[in-house]
């Protein structure tokens, strides 16, 4: 995934970020409430996820919480936009997990930075990947499970496929899977 490449789903009604996004050479989904991008979330490939706290149907927390409970978004970056963080805020949204946070109002520079930061960490770290998509099948390795339908709202059904024994991720044997 070049970085210029990618595709962000901007979450919520942060209008000076999302005319910031649309002047960078990435491309930019944006969805005005969290149902809405829950649905985007099963239509497209999403890189990297930028929310706003002051979603109207659901709390950044609720989101979060969405996101990191099925195995095709559980890794997906998040950058959280809110007016203010104590420590303790960002403790806890690190915890639930938010990859990054910004600070709102935030200038455009910083934003651009903190998403090309969070971008690059993400290409290094899908070497490293531990749920692969592969159109409508998900392959879990570190539940040893391959299913169908993984998506955010899709009926997890394992498949039964014989001959075929995934890897086990504690054991590398340094060849290609």
């Amino acid at each position: 995934m070049a970085l210029q490449n990618a595709t962000i789903l901007l979450i919520g009604r942060a209008p000076l970020v999302r005319q910031t996004l649309l002047q960078t050479g990435y491309q930019i989904l944006w969805a005005e409430s969290g149902a809405r991008a829950m649905r985007q979330l099963q239509e497209e490939a999403i890189d990297l996820l930028v929310l706003d706290d002051e979603l109207p149907d659901v709390s950044a927390s609720e989101f979060l919480a969405y996101v990191r409970g099925y195995p095709t978004t559980r890794e997906l970056p998040v950058m959280l936009l809110r007016g203010c963080f104590s420590v303790q805020d960002a403790l806890d949204f690190r915890a639930r997990g938010v990859t990054e946070y910004v600070t709102k109002p935030v200038a455009p520079s910083q934003l651009l930075l903190a998403i090309e930061a969070v971008l690059a960490k993400r290409k290094t770290s899908l070497v490293d990947a531990t749920v692969v998509e592969l159109g409508p099948f998900v392959i879990d390795m570190t539940a040893r499970q391959l299913v169908r339908g993984g998506g955010p709202r899709g009926v997890v059904e394992p498949i039964g496929v014989r001959g075929v024994d995934l890897p086990d991720p504690e054991r590398r044997s340094g060849g290609i899977l």
